[in-house]
């Protein structure tokens, strides 16, 4: 696709945007995002069993990127969608998008009851058990037995590495461990919290997350936008642009850091 064409695809786009943000129905989005796809693009694939399971799969990647949202049951119960989105477009039923953005919100929440509830128990800072470190993402855990007992574990991981990060004095460490210990609690907790609100996301984000993610299996370079992302978009490739903001991300010790200044 040349680079005009991609330009052409998002202009396109932003018909459907005006809809979409107007009467709020995802199926009607993602219909005229199919039906814009397969009338402009260079080369649409087809709406068939391929596209059932490139979006459900990557999809639920980008919703719950390593696995530590859904459990095994949970995912199973899902499945049942991983043929058939082709068939939901085909008739005009979309109801399983808000299937999973239930499902989704069950998870997130459990996930912040979860911490709450780790918080509230005795936390031992000491254990007989293994941690397990791999470049490639674990499994989902099999029950919310499982899950909640996998998060203690990194709980109890994270706060025993604040601890030890301290100071490189560890006399001092053990002299002062009851307070050290203390606040290292309350700061790793609080780093978890913090992480369940950036996973709580509305409906029209979440939708839009599925639309990107379907757009995706025709190329990398075609994707919706929604109202804010279109202004974005303009302004980037008009002749005026202020702007001031942050861009932040979470590092690997579940912190906010700021990646740049705009």
């Amino acid at each position: 696709m040349t680079l005009t064409l991609k330009k052409l695809l998002l202009l396109l786009l932003f018909p459907i945007i005006s809809i979409a943000q107007s009467d709020k129905n995802a199926c009607r989005t993602l219909l005229q995002i199919n039906k814009l796809i397969q009338e402009n693009h260079y080369k649409p694939k087809p709406i068939d069993d391929s596209l059932s399971v490139y979006v459900f799969d990557t999809f639920l990647k980008e919703i719950d990127p390593e696995n530590r949202i859904f459990t095994e049951i949970e995912i199973k119960q899902l499945k049942k969608h991983q043929l058939n989105i082709d068939n939901f477009i085909v008739e005009k039923n979309c109801s399983f998008i808000e299937e999973l953005y239930n499902s989704y919100n069950k998870a997130i929440t459990r996930y912040k009851t979860s911490i709450e509830s780790i918080r509230n128990e005795p936390f031992i800072l000491s254990s007989s058990e293994f941690i397990e470190f791999s470049s490639k993402k674990f499994p989902h855990a099999k029950d919310e037995k499982e899950l909640k007992h996998l998060l203690k574990k990194r709980l109890l991981f994270n706060v025993l590495r604040d601890i030890s990060e301290v100071s490189t004095n560890k006399d001092s460490i053990i002299a002062n461990f009851d307070a050290i210990s203390k606040s290292s609690k309350e700061r790793i907790f609080e780093l978890y919290l913090c992480k369940f609100s950036a996973l709580e996301i509305s409906d029209d984000d979440f939708n839009t997350k599925f639309y990107n993610v379907f757009c995706s299996y025709f190329d990398p370079h075609t994707m919706y936008l929604s109202k804010s992302d279109k202004s974005s978009f303009l302004s980037g490739v008009s002749a005026d642009n202020l702007s001031f903001g942050l861009n932040i991300s979470m590092n690997e010790k579940e912190e906010i850091i700021v990646d740049e200044v705009v």
